[in-house]
């Protein structure tokens, strides 16, 4: 196996995460949107990529790259349920699940952890969600 770029293990599973989120319908009708940079006056509620963290994970002959991705949930909607909900679509679409990357091939994408914390303002709701991720050349 070939080694990796590092710099294109995190980007394509990004790049893979939000097509599989933003194309699913019924994902969509939960959230404004799914960001990497979130626009100004976005409407809530809405997910953005939080945290990805790459790390090196190869020997001598395969090329593998492990990490960490965070998803954040965002609403304005009392109570913790809104966030919960858009989690659970979210971990439905993502954990475990075989996401086709650009050019290397996703060994995992595992739910590490989720939560729902009330923001200091008293108005906002995040949700956050991690993921565990490996990924290894394909050639």
């Amino acid at each position: 196996m070939s080694l990796l770029n590092i710099t294109t293990a995190a980007s394509e599973l990004q790049t893979a995460v939000i097509a599989t989120l933003t194309g699913n319908a019924p994902h969509m009708a939960l959230v404004t949107g799914v960001y990497d940079a979130v626009p100004q006056q976005t409407a809530y509620p809405y997910e953005a990529i939080g945290a990805l963290q790459e790390n090196w994970a190869d020997g001598f002959t395969d090329g593998m790259r492990r990490g960490m991705l965070q998803l954040d949930t965002w609403s304005h909607t009392p109570g913790r349920k809104e966030c919960q909900t858009i989690q659970a679509s979210q971990i439905a679409l993502l954990n475990r699940q075989p996401l086709a990357l650009a050019t290397l091939h996703l060994v995992y994408l595992r739910l590490d952890y989720a939560d729902v914390l009330e923001d200091p303002d008293g108005i906002t709701w995040h949700g956050v969600t991690r993921y565990q991720w490996l990924v290894e050349a394909t050639s």
